[in-house]
């Protein structure tokens, strides 16, 4: 078929045995051709299954199979897959085109340090992509995200982890479940882990995306497992994320540890003349309400000028202990 992204983390095939690895090679490379049929080497059914699972997560670039039927042995071996293609195998290979000339605006950030290129990724999507509520069938795969400007979550973490693949940083999408900070119910969702500078970090920008219309949150960019836990249930084995050197609010000195902290902060903030202001209040309070405690420790504070007559409006996120203040005249 031609050129083809190989993932540069291949997280899930790492995990299987190497009957499942050489399965999933075979796979991978009639895939990559667009054959009708993949004849492998006799396996199980449950073994086929894990094995294109493991597949479609490491391999964002193969987006156009919908699903896939087998063919059997007499004792139900699996010794062949006939894959059913999502588009015609023309609109396939002009898809891929359209993929590559996509990728090629982030060649630009190829020479910036791992964090920088996170950064512009993360900013990336939130500008030019929104979440599809009406749950099309393209917004689960990267077509809907690079063609359609729109996506779901799978969706959007299978295009973070293709652009990650591009310019090289090792990436993995992570599915399990959260509870929707929208609705309150349980659900199935997907997002990434990410390697900075040797330290893997989970990464949530479907979360980030949906929080506001805002295009300046950052409440999951770079969360250590017990952060992530805090709202969402990781499905199976992920590299252990201990580290919070490269979060987003202590990288940018606006993690707030204490009460004298939080007032430090509004001093320097309003100092400058701020009206937006985007923090985390990690410390505890004798009414466990940090929001309250924000809003009273405002008022108190001397009242600059420019804020007179200004309405405050509060933003929480309280799983993650993220708050967003801003002054409207």
């Amino acid at each position: 078929m031609g050129r083809t992204i190989i993932a540069r983390f291949q997280h899930y095939y790492s995990r299987l045995s190497e009957k499942q690895k050489k399965t999933y090679a075979i796979i991978f490379e009639g895939l990559r051709m667009l054959r009708d049929e993949i004849v492998i080497p006799p396996i199980s059914e449950q073994d086929v299954m894990i094995v294109c699972d493991s597949l479609f997560l490491d391999n964002p670039i193969i987006f156009y199979v919908s699903s896939y039927y087998c063919l059997y042995e007499s004792n139900r071996e699996v010794v062949a897959i006939h894959p059913v293609y999502q588009f015609s195998k023309q609109d396939i290979l002009r898809n891929i085109d359209s993929i590559y000339s996509y990728l090629k605006q982030f060649d630009s950030i190829k020479s910036m340090d791992d964090y920088g290129k996170e950064l512009f990724i993360h900013d990336f999507c939130l500008k030019q992509m929104k979440y599809d509520y009406t749950f099309c069938k393209s917004s689960f795969s990267v077509i809907g995200p690079i063609i359609h400007k729109i996506a779901v979550c799978e969706g959007i973490s299978k295009l973070v982890k293709l652009i990650f693949d591009y310019t090289g940083i090792r990436c993995i999408v992570v599915e399990g479940r959260v509870t929707n900070p929208m609705t309150g119910i349980i659900e199935a969702h997907a997002w990434n882990v990410v390697e900075i500078f040797g330290q893997f970090y989970h990464l949530d920008v479907t979360f980030d995306l949906t929080l506001t219309n805002e295009q300046n949150r950052y409440d999951y960019f770079n969360l250590s497992d017990n952060e992530i836990k805090r709202d969402h249930i990781i499905k199976g084995y992920t590299p252990p994320c201990i580290s919070m050197n490269h979060n987003f609010f202590i990288r940018n000195s606006l993690q707030m540890n204490s009460l004298q902290d939080l007032k430090n902060f509004f001093t320097h903030s309003f100092n400058q003349r701020r009206t937006s202001l985007l923090f985390r209040a990690d410390f505890s309070h004798n009414d466990g309400d940090i929001g309250n405690l924000i809003i009273d420790t405002v008022k108190r504070m001397p009242m600059p000028i420019y804020r007179k007559n200004c309405q405050m409006e509060l933003r929480a996120n309280k799983n993650q202990m993220v708050y967003e203040i801003n002054f409207i005249v």
